[in-house]
């Protein structure tokens, strides 16, 4: 029997390895900002929206400074206008003229009101102007008169009788018709001049006068009493006076 030699026994060994090294640990402050970091980056990428940005505007303009409140014009500058545009409404431009004048001359400041007169105060020149010169017989002038009395021309009405007057101062119609353009101006102290004017010349003119609805504004003068009552009967056996005639 044949023997087998005898191995020799090998011993077993272990490759040599290297030892590892031991990973490195980040510092726990770096690492928790290097996370943050990115979480920050991810989530701005994923959702937080595109900055938009708007044009710059100017602040508003500061409010502007409350208006002065106006003066209120003058009292007695307020009432000669009205009185001036009464007269020329009436078409009494000579009248009209001489108040828009006077408004003028003593309420130059008055603004508006001062310009307004200016305005009609050339109206009222003008439409002198136009007026005609006073023609006619003086019964024509006087017939004139009366129609334009009664058409509310109060101012053709006394233009007329004045010429017609200054004609023949013997035309009671004449003075008495001035007498109702005074009173319709409200100028008391002429229509009472003129009804005694009147009276003088034509005493029935009393009469008419008393009945007159024209002479109402002086019923609450003592002197329009006076004129239109009638005069007391001559005493008995006085000579009655007849008045003269006057010459032509």
């Amino acid at each position: 029997m044949v023997k087998r030699p005898a191995q020799k026994a090998v011993k077993a060994t272990r490759p040599v390895t290297k030892p590892k090294a031991a990973p490195k640990q980040a510092s726990k402050p770096a690492k928790a900002a290097k996370s943050a970091s990115k979480s920050a980056s991810g989530a701005k990428s994923k959702s937080a929206p595109a900055r938009v940005t708007t044009p710059y505007q100017p602040p508003p303009p500061p409010p502007p400074p409350p208006l002065a409140v106006p003066k209120p014009p003058d009292a007695s500058a307020v009432t000669a206008f009205e009185h001036g545009m009464a007269a020329l409404q009436k078409h009494n431009y000579a009248s009209a003229k001489t108040i828009f004048e006077t408004l003028v001359d003593e309420f130059p400041t008055e603004g508006f009101l001062t310009d307004s007169a200016r305005v009609y105060l050339l109206l009222a020149v003008r439409d002198l102007q136009r007026r005609p010169a006073a023609s006619g017989s003086v019964e024509e002038r006087l017939t004139a008169a009366t129609a334009a009395l009664n058409n509310n021309d109060d101012a053709e009405a006394g233009r007329l009788a004045e010429s017609a007057f200054k004609d023949d101062d013997s035309q009671d119609l004449a003075v008495y018709l001035m007498a109702i353009v005074a009173a319709r101006e409200g100028r008391t102290t002429d229509a009472l001049e003129h009804i005694r004017r009147a009276i003088e010349i034509n005493p029935d003119s009393r009469v008419q006068a008393r009945q007159d609805e024209e002479f109402d504004i002086l019923l609450e003068l003592d002197e329009f009493h006076t004129l239109t009552e009638a005069p007391p009967p001559p005493a008995p056996g006085a000579p009655v006076k007849k008045p003269l005639k006057k010459g032509r």
